[in-house]
């Protein structure tokens, strides 16, 4: 018994990876399509016109939240298969993003990445209200899981490079951050999505971004301006979807 429980320790991060894959996609396929999913589907098949025509008329007349609903409807318009795919394969990156911001800037032992993944797919299980309707449910996963996907991407060059400037001097993180410019044009455009998720998550989002900076220059290291940029984008993304013309507009009587 002993034996059986350290071997799932010692099997490679990526059949844990391809085990969970695996049984999301059939959680995915034993899940229909209900309620909203039925009335946000705007096209079959892909046609940008018509859907562009959708989101911004929702931006004006119901929701802010132009990036779920974009994701939404797009993948309603596809069979749901395609979405089964997707939707597994962005709850394993999920899983995984929450794994690596647990570390941070440290290069763990494999059996500690293990662990990490084992225990972050328990806690989101238990914890998670309403499991299904967050993770499984088209609209509750493009409004919920994608969102914070896409926070948790954001976010890991924020965490992995103040951790390795303020806590564990790890130089090859820093600069692996450094060289790479690209994160300048990466962190700019994911900013605007991230900070255009909903209101609640991108408001933490934010709210991280600025404790990083912080911390940062508490220490006096320097900050990257790819920190500056993602921080800038990610508050333009958020002010695109509090400052929506439908959150001013006048209830009628």
């Amino acid at each position: 018994m002993k034996n059986s429980i350290k071997s799932i320790f010692t099997l490679n991060i990526k059949i844990h990876i391809i085990i969970l894959l695996i049984i999301m996609l059939v959680a995915n396929f034993f899940t229909p399509r209900i309620v909203d999913d039925l009335g946000q589907k705007v096209t079959d098949g892909i046609d940008f016109t018509i859907l562009f025509s959708y989101i911004k008329r929702r931006y004006f007349s119901w929701s802010g939240r132009a990036i779920a609903d974009f994701n939404n409807s797009f993948f309603l318009g596809l069979p749901k298969g395609v979405f089964n795919i997707v939707n597994a394969g962005m709850y394993v990156l999920f899983i995984y993003l929450l794994c690596r911001h647990s570390f941070g800037a440290q290069k763990p032992k494999k059996e500690k990445v293990v662990l990490s993944f084992l225990i972050a797919q328990i806690l989101v299980f238990f914890n998670i209200p309403n499991f299904g309707q967050v993770i499984l449910w088209e609209s509750g996963a493009a409004n919920y899981l994608w969102n914070g996907v896409f926070i948790l991407a954001f976010l890991l060059p924020y965490r992995c490079y103040s951790d390795g400037a303020c806590r564990t001097q790890n130089e090859d993180v820093i600069g692996y951050y450094k060289k790479h410019k690209v994160l300048f044009f990466f962190l700019s455009f994911l900013g605007i999505i991230a900070g255009w998720t909903n209101e609640n998550t991108a408001g933490g989002l934010i709210f991280l971004e600025v404790i990083f900076v912080i911390q940062l220059l508490i220490h006096k290291k320097r900050v990257p301006l790819f920190l500056w940029t993602g921080l800038g984008t990610s508050i333009l993304g958020f002010a695109a979807m509090i400052l929506a013309p439908i959150i001013f507009a006048k209830p009628k009587i």
